[in-house]
């Protein structure tokens, strides 16, 4: 069956810890990436929040931020985080498909959420946060990165992904695919990429994680190398 929410209720109190510790830091690097993408004044979106360490990030640095997220668990933690460090941000209880907004953004970020869909609503859910972005803003997307079609160690991408994909899955947490290149998917979407930043776990592992960064399509284009 088709889904668009994925509660991560369950897992929330060690979500982020566990994330990092199987990536070897590399997850909560990814994510950082980002912050060179956002400007003073910026309106920016996270869509599947979770517990937030990079909406946390966004909201020191006095942006706008609004968060999104189906879990009450995972906003609960967030709120609490932005209550010690004395932060303000909006924090929404909804599926991304239903979401109401106010306005567009200049920034949505969509950070290791938009590999739990199927193929079906992964398109909705592309759709829906382009109609989210402003004529001059900018989509980020930190997820897995697929391996490069001339790579000799493609198995090393599918041997790391895999059992972590199988075990979300058999928890209900997530529908079950191959790694995603979503470069084409954005493009039927008149989104661009703009950047592709890699980050290693390690020196010696490949680059497995990645930031992306998707302008609409009239905009100019810089590409940075895989």
């Amino acid at each position: 069956m088709e889904q668009s929410v994925y509660d991560y209720g369950r897992v929330a109190p060690f979500y982020e810890a566990i994330a990092a510790i199987y990536s070897l830091g590399a997850i909560p690097r990814v994510k950082s990436l980002q912050q060179s993408e956002m400007e003073a004044g910026d309106r920016v979106l996270y869509i599947g929040v979770g517990a937030g360490e990079d909406a946390l990030e966004a909201a020191r640095r006095g942006l706008d931020v609004t968060c999104v997220d189906v879990s009450p668990a995972m906003l609960a933690r967030l709120a609490r985080r932005l209550e010690r460090e004395a932060l303000e941000a909006k924090l929404i209880r909804a599926d991304i498909l239903e979401f109401e907004s106010d306005g567009v953004y200049d920034v949505v970020v969509a950070n290791f959420v938009l590999n739990l869909f199927s193929q079906d609503v992964l398109e909705k859910v592309v759709a829906r946060l382009g109609a989210l972005l402003a004529p001059s803003g900018r989509l980020l997307v930190a997820d897995f990165a697929p391996a490069a079609t001339t790579s000799r160690v493609s198995w090393l991408y599918s041997a790391y992904y895999w059992p972590v994909a199988c075990a979300a899955w058999l928890l209900g947490l997530c529908d079950l695919h191959p790694i995603r290149d979503y470069e084409p998917v954005f493009e039927s979407y008149t989104l661009q990429l703009a950047s592709r930043r890699q980050v290693r776990p390690c020196r010696l592992a490949p680059p497995l994680f990645e930031s992306l960064t998707l302008v609409h399509r009239r905009r100019p284009v810089e590409r940075r190398g895989r």
